[in-house]
């Protein structure tokens, strides 16, 4: 909440539901590259995808991000990030999350419904390993 200094809130949605302008792009991407190999185009591993995807589908800005990079990106976030992060219960009753403070988040159990949000107090988080094992 504090790292970006960006007001932020997260809202949950059911598989296939709250989809976005990015998942449209993505979905078109796959589809043509799809084409793209049933026409002839070898198009293999992630790279190859990149490099057929920006010579192919012009307006649209792709990037690519290797495998180093993820895995330091994943090395930070479970390092120092995730260390931090607090235990909600009853997450999958929540649809809306709201962050009030450090150790404060309001909750709501639909993202429109008309409930006052409830304020929760965070709880400290369990200790877990790097791939969210318990220890």
């Amino acid at each position: 909440m504090t790292d970006f200094q960006v007001a932020a809130e997260w809202h949950f949605f059911a598989t296939s539901h709250g989809k976005s302008l990015c998942d449209s792009v993505g979905g078109t991407l796959k589809r043509l590259a799809v084409h793209a190999n049933l026409w002839g185009t070898q198009i293999t591993d992630s790279k190859e995808l990149y490099e057929w995807a920006k010579t192919n589908i012009p307006g649209v800005d792709i990037s690519f991000t290797g495998k180093e990079q993820h895995e330091n990106e994943d090395d930070i976030l479970n390092n120092d990030r995730f260390l931090r992060l607090k235990t909600v219960l009853g997450t999958r009753s929540i649809h809306c999350v709201v962050p009030v403070c450090e150790n404060k988040i309001t909750i709501k159990s639909f993202s429109s419904s008309s409930e006052v949000p409830k304020e929760v107090t965070l709880s400290a988080r369990r200790s877990r390993g790097r791939r969210g094992e318990a220890m």
